[in-house]
């Protein structure tokens, strides 16, 4: 669940920009992870993923109100198969952006 690598940190930075520029803007953060493990574990796992994103986002002085986690675990995968370029690929967090 920790958020690496110097693009990711980079986009969540672009998505709290955006979001601070549009005030209400709502945003569904959802947790997903790869094919290995039980299902019970991927949830919990899902959850902690978006949490760490909306944590970042807080920090970066979005409204905590506007932003909604939610764990699809490993049941709606980005691509299909195994290996570790599929599970590098399921092991996200995605963003739906909803305007009032």
């Amino acid at each position: 669940s920790l958020i690496r690598g110097d693009d990711n940190l980079k986009t969540i930075a672009m998505i709290a920009d955006y979001l601070k520029s549009h005030p209400g803007t709502h945003i569904f953060i959802e947790g997903h992870c790869d094919s290995r493990g039980p299902s019970a574990y991927n949830f919990a796992l899902g959850a902690n993923r978006s949490n760490s994103v909306r944590n970042i986002l807080v920090k970066e002085g979005c409204d905590l109100n506007c932003l909604f986690t939610v764990s699809y675990g490993k049941e709606r995968p980005l691509v299909e198969g195994e290996g570790e370029e599929v599970w590098r690929r399921n092991r996200r967090a995605q963003f739906k952006i909803f305007q009032q």
